[in-house]
């Protein structure tokens, strides 16, 4: 639409869940520890501005987050080849991510190369 605005800031998650190409797939990792929880928690408040809603909708990148908090669910983040697509309080939005901003955040998750 060519509105862009900040998203809501994650404020305590306490289990990331990671699954490659998309929703329903089988689960990659889960990530429970806090300090590696708390680092993705800062990348992903960085990218707090700047999200849009493109005309053709909303991309889904190849390596999706699910944020938890306990058994609820707050949200989720995913990265596709030059964008980032976020979903929080059931809104989605996507933004351009260059080559080295993906680089960052796939380093935050430790996967093996081949599930990046």
């Amino acid at each position: 639409t060519g509105k862009e605005v900040t998203v809501p800031e994650i404020s305590r998650l306490t289990e990331i869940v990671v699954r490659t190409n998309g929703v329903g797939q089988p689960i990659t990792k889960r990530i429970s520890d806090p300090s590696q929880i708390k680092k993705i928690v800062l990348f992903l408040n960085r990218e707090g501005g700047g999200w849009d809603k493109p005309w053709y909708g909303i991309p889904v990148g190849s390596l999706m987050l699910e944020l938890y908090d306990g058994k609820d669910f707050r949200g989720e983040f995913s990265i596709g080849d030059n964008f980032f697509e976020t979903q929080r309080n059931g809104s989605f939005w996507s933004k351009d991510a260059t080559k080295e901003k993906r680089k960052e955040r796939l380093k935050l998750l430790d996967l093996p190369k081949e599930k990046r």
